[in-house]
């Protein structure tokens, strides 16, 4: 099956992006991850793109999906990303005209910048945003446009694309390390609903 426009799945790395590709390759849709398929891709890499770079990835006018995971889930486990994952990272955000090296800051500062930068970028460019936790509610959004109706989430485990990481920080941890951060962090959590209480 090919769509008119392919479908773009952004959000921070370890948001569940490899995740929802292998739920829509599951359906035998080719949205892929990190890699354009036919029917589109899912991929932290893409996020901080504008329009006219995603026409030079071969991402005509998507159709993009902001996919966010709770904050505290990312910030923590992105902690087992390489140095040179974080260097690209930072790499990508001068590409947006901000000068950060990801490595000069400490955990959870990095994954608090990094959680607030990528998700800043994919509401730039997303025409739909929604909780990975709360993907039932809108995939019947997805399927439509897939033409896919009454087609329910197939299972794919979870934790298929789990990673390594020592610890869990908690709020209060977050507020000790850099409490205007953790302000900015609580906020868009708010926003995005997500109790931080």
């Amino acid at each position: 099956m090919m769509i008119d426009r392919k479908l773009l799945f952004i959000g921070c790395g370890h948001s569940g992006t490899f995740y929802i590709s292998e739920v829509f390759q599951n359906l035998n849709i080719d949205i892929r991850h990190e890699l354009v398929g036919k029917d589109g891709v899912a991929g932290w890499n893409f996020t901080h793109l504008l329009e006219p770079a995603l026409r030079e990835s071969g991402l005509e006018n998507p159709i993009v999906f902001h996919q966010i995971r709770h904050h505290l889930n990312v910030i923590s486990s992105v902690q087992d990303m390489d140095d040179d994952t974080w260097r690209e990272i930072g790499g990508r955000a001068k590409h947006n005209g901000i000068d950060w090296n990801p490595l000069d800051d400490p955990h959870p500062i990095r994954g608090m910048r990094y959680w607030l930068m990528w998700n800043t970028f994919a509401e730039r460019i997303s025409n739909y945003q929604y909780r990975i936790e709360d993907l039932e509610n809108v995939w019947p959004v997805i399927m439509r446009i897939l033409q896919r109706e009454n087609c329910p989430v197939p299972f794919v485990k979870k934790t298929i694309n789990k990673h390594e990481y020592d610890h869990v920080f908690t709020w209060d941890e977050l507020e000790a390390s850099d409490r205007n951060l953790s302000d900015k962090v609580k906020e868009m959590s708010e926003k995005y609903g997500y109790d931080t209480k």
